[in-house]
């Protein structure tokens, strides 16, 4: 029985990943049975241990690595295969994305207090890798923009209007910004009164 070469049919490819973000590599090949299969990174072997985890099917070679939260992580990965009748090799680089967990350069008074009827306006101002999401929260429930509040979030301000405000209104307001590193908050109590207040916001 002739014996089919084994080859690639998906090489590996170069990527770049997140410090700490699961981190899988995979190819496939095609070819006749009782493939050998061996990974290296860098140049020296390596197997399943402790740091990787490495999977063969009939068609697909799949390394994991488990210390992707250190930057040695990052390096130049080859998978190569054989099956006495042929053999195949594909490698790709791994590189480490630096990316900085959110962070408030400015944030909000701990307390606001203003009347009814006037525009409250909390801003805060963040920093941290993009892309980076904004939630608001009034009492840890979450708020959609509507004829009550109005959101924007452009240049790292994150502002929140309370349009027409009310007793109603009242609460503690928390600002969450989180992206793929981590996230963090802020908080602000607003009191509306029936009365004027001394501080007005907007």
């Amino acid at each position: 029985m002739v014996k089919e070469p084994v080859h690639f049919t998906r090489k590996l490819k170069d990527t770049t990943f997140t410090l700490g973000q699961p981190l899988q590599l995979l190819c496939t090949y095609s070819g006749s049975p009782r493939v050998s299969v061996a990974w290296t990174k860098d140049g020296k072997p390596i197997w399943a241990s402790y740091q990787y985890n490495v999977r063969t099917t009939n068609s697909s070679c799949v390394l994991e690595i488990l210390n992707s939260d250190r930057p040695a992580a990052g390096g130049t990965y080859a998978c190569a295969i054989s099956n006495g009748a042929g053999s195949d090799k594909c490698h790709a680089r791994v590189s480490l994305e630096h990316k900085t967990a959110p962070s408030f350069t400015r944030r909000p008074p701990e307390s606001l207090v203003d009347s009814e009827g006037k525009t409250v306006k909390i801003e805060a101002r963040v920093s941290g890798s993009q892309p980076l999401n904004v939630t608001w929260y009034k009492d840890n429930n979450e708020i959609c923009s509507c004829h009550n509040y109005e959101m924007s979030f452009v240049n790292n301000l994150a502002i929140l209007c309370l349009k027409n405000s009310s007793k109603s209104q009242s609460g503690v307001y928390t600002c969450s910004a989180s992206n793929e590193a981590g996230k963090a908050s802020c908080l602000v109590s607003v009191t509306i009164s029936g009365m004027s207040a001394s501080h007005q916001i907007c």
